[in-house]
């Protein structure tokens, strides 16, 4: 069997057990039953942000979601964003799972660092209605040290235009002011 916290990707594991082996609620399997356990494809695999779409908000930051921890040095030495422009690099966070709320179910929870997302944040606002092309190289590491892509990652996106009316909400009476609206 591989290490405890390296399965691999892409890989097909058997799994035989024999009749006479007892179930947690004592069922016993009456013959032989053979297993395949079939794992995921990828270690990239979950999501990012912005994804092949258009009208990317221009400060937007970039996300990667990943399926398990991952390192966030390797992943920033192994990612690339064209044309370029200055990125700071950090992980995601997330509510700490050990909190409970005290005095309402509306508390804020403690954020702590979420090892499996990987936040980009441009230094400086992206060009508008500019094609950028994100690359995230084969090397990049999981927090184990192990290197699961087999391949490149890239994607594309395309930022908003400089003045562009995202959503907007009629005034009351049907005039023709409106309530709200949202560009960039």
């Amino acid at each position: 069997m591989p290490a405890r916290d390296d399965w691999g990707y892409g890989n097909t594991y058997t799994v035989s057990m024999s009749k006479g082996v007892n179930g947690i609620e004592g069922n016993l399997p009456s013959e032989s039953e053979i297993i395949d356990v079939k794992f995921h494809t990828d270690i990239f695999l979950k999501s990012y942000f912005p994804d092949r779409q258009t009208d990317a908000g221009p400060s937007a930051d970039i996300v990667m979601n990943f399926d398990q921890e991952v390192d966030l040095d390797s992943v920033k030495s192994n990612f690339s964003l064209t044309p370029e422009i200055p990125l700071n690099a950090h992980y995601g966070k997330k509510c700490d799972p050990s909190w409970e709320p005290k005095n309402s179910p509306d508390e804020q929870c403690p954020q702590i660092d979420d090892y499996a997302v990987v936040e980009f944040t441009p230094r400086q606002k992206l060009k508008n209605r500019e094609k950028y092309t994100a690359r995230l190289g084969k090397d990049m590491k999981a927090r184990n040290g192990i290197q699961y892509l087999k391949e490149d990652v890239s994607w594309s996106f395309v930022t908003a235009d400089i003045f562009r009316i995202l959503r907007s909400e009629p005034g009351e009476n049907g005039d023709s002011h409106y309530k709200q609206i949202c560009l960039f």
